[in-house]
């Protein structure tokens, strides 16, 4: 009986949990939405293609493939940065045009985004029983507007893969689990592929879990997380093995 009231207890728990970190970035995606579309209402409602991502999103959408990342002209094929976001500009843009309604959807989509990093900056701090200040400086994040060059640029998608992966490592430490460690893999491969160098972070995080031990159950679970990384990771390296005959 004592051991179903607390399965029961914690489950309306995890309910209210989930409910109430929807509710906060639902709040925040609001007040940020409202922020940076005022704060850009005065700029160009046109697609700014003046970033090397924007400018390989650009050749994206007129079917040059992954290339042309400088302003001053066609280059061809690169592999000079990580693929997401161009890949996810383009199809925006292709979408939406790269009129009013592409500048429309992307900045809904950073703000979106944005929103999302703070939510899950506050849901970290409230697992650690820290709700209030994690509400605060939510809240104080979304409040501050994005300056437009975070619009042509992964920096924002960079930092809610890296606040997500923070928020799966904390639980995996709490309670070492399959699903967990698999979905470390994915946050790896979702921020290396927006910034490759946001991959020391997982391996330091990494550490950190091996340390914790027992070793052999950790080592267990790094190589699940290692082994979903590295999926994604080494379809685009084999790409570019293919294009330039160099693995990077």
């Amino acid at each position: 009986m004592s051991s179903k009231f607390h399965l029961n207890f914690r489950e309306a728990r995890d309910r209210r949990w989930k409910l109430s970190t929807l509710m906060v970035w639902f709040v925040l995606s609001c007040i940020s939405l409202t922020v940076n579309f005022a704060a850009q209402w005065r700029s160009e409602h046109a697609v700014n293609f003046e970033s090397e991502a924007a400018r390989v999103s650009w050749a994206l959408q007129h079917q040059r493939g992954f290339a042309d990342p400088y302003l001053s002209g066609p280059s061809g094929t690169t592999a000079q940065m990580a693929p997401i976001y161009p890949f996810v500009h383009a199809a925006v843009c292709l979408v939406f045009g790269t009129g009013r309604g592409g500048w429309a959807a992307i900045v809904a989509l950073t703000s979106l985004v944005w929103s999302l990093q703070w939510t899950l900056g506050y849901d970290l701090l409230r697992f650690y029983g820290y709700p209030v200040a994690g509400l605060g400086a939510a809240f104080f994040g979304v409040l501050m507007p994005l300056p437009g060059r975070l619009f042509k640029w992964d920096a924002v998608f960079t930092g809610c893969a890296l606040a997500a992966g923070a928020c799966v490592m904390a639980r995996l430490l709490e309670k070492p689990e399959r699903g967990k460690a698999i979905l470390l893999g994915v946050c790896a491969a979702i921020s290396a592929l927006l910034a490759p160098a946001s991959a020391m972070v997982f391996a330091a995080w990494g550490a950190i879990f091996l340390k914790r031990g027992p070793v052999k159950a950790a080592m267990n679970l790094l190589a699940l997380a290692v082994a979903c990384a590295l999926l994604p990771i080494g379809a685009w390296t084999v790409r570019n093995y293919e294009k330039f005959d160099q693995l990077f």
